[in-house]
């Protein structure tokens, strides 16, 4: 009895101490992440050859006007609205003010909020695009171009999966990836062929989703709303054949990716460099989507939400 209060404070420092490293490292992830949008930002924007290697796939995705997939695309995105977004936030948070977990719904909901306010506020802070190689004697309207990075659409639909994946429990994984993960996966590749956007506005959109999961995590974890799962993850047979999925996916959409990037720096002739940027610039939106789906996934299952705030206890050890 006398060793008690000693062992309830040791106890108590403990959680405090694993709440404290998981808020840690999940505010670095979520920094890593963000730092990643500019960097895609410089090196597709501010460079010659990422310049010329979207203006390439866009003109790519001209080419295919003619195909059913660009209308599909076009009527697609049309579909994202404020109102279409505000009613599937709407509904996520519902669910986890059915489950009881009042600020982790809170947190899903800002967590998407966030995501797509910082897209608005990222596109109208970064500098324009300049035109780079434009001829001398040019006025400053034809040296730059308005910024669109990063793609607001895109980061409406990747936000709406990552505030699903941080409400829902662990047993509705697979089912939200079902539902939510096409739609998230090819709504970067849509903007491309639909002419609204290009490769780096999807790749940036999904690294600020990202960013705000992670540090919408950070913060419940502060709170201590989410735990790190004690011993073994355990996953179902469904959840580790999703996550092998997910891998294989990503991995597959990039190497396509990666192929029709050396075939588009290997010729010579325009049309069929736009054909190959166009084909690269839709598989790798659709890699980096499926791969930000799996991080946060990732992730999640390692978290185990509890139902309400821990309380703060006051121990006094015996004399």
């Amino acid at each position: 009895m006398l060793y008690q209060p000693a062992l309830a404070v040791d106890r108590h420092t403990a959680t405090v101490g694993a709440r404290r490293e998981l808020r840690t490292r999940l505010l670095a992830a979520a920094v890593v992440a963000f730092v990643g949008v500019f960097l895609v930002y410089l090196l597709a924007v501010r460079t010659r050859w990422g310049q010329d290697f979207e203006n390439a796939a866009l003109a790519g995705a001209r080419q295919h006007r003619d195909g059913t997939w660009y209308a599909e695309a076009d009527r697609w995105l049309n579909r994202i609205s404020a109102e279409s977004f505000g009613l599937s936030l709407a509904v996520i948070g519902a669910v986890g003010l059915l489950r009881r977990r009042h600020l982790l719904a809170v947190c899903g909901v800002l967590a998407g909020l966030a995501a797509v306010v910082g897209a608005r506020i990222l596109k109208d802070v970064l500098p324009g695009r300049p035109v780079l190689g434009a001829p001398a004697g040019a006025g400053h309207a034809a040296l730059q171009a308005p910024n669109t990075l990063p793609s607001g659409h895109a980061a409406a639909v990747m936000g709406l999966f990552c505030a699903a994946i941080i409400v829902v429990s662990g047993r509705w994984y697979v089912p939200v990836t079902l539902l939510g993960l096409p739609g998230a996966a090819i709504a970067g590749a849509a903007t491309v062929a639909a002419h609204w956007h290009r490769l780096s506005d999807a790749v940036a959109a999904d690294l600020l989703v990202l960013a705000a999961g992670l540090a919408g995590l950070a913060v419940v974890a502060q709170l201590g709303l989410v735990l790190p799962t004690r011993g073994e993850t355990r996953s179902t047979f469904g959840q580790r054949l999703m996550y092998a999925f997910l891998i294989c996916l990503a991995t597959a959409a990039l190497a396509v990716g990666a192929g029709y990037a050396l075939r588009y720096h290997g010729s010579t002739t325009p049309s069929v460099r736009g054909d190959a940027a166009y084909w690269s610039s839709q598989a790798l939106a659709v890699g980096a989507a499926v791969a930000t789906a799996g991080a946060m996934l990732g992730v999640c299952r390692r978290l185990e939400s509890v139902g309400q705030r821990p309380r703060r206890t006051l121990t006094i050890p015996d004399d």
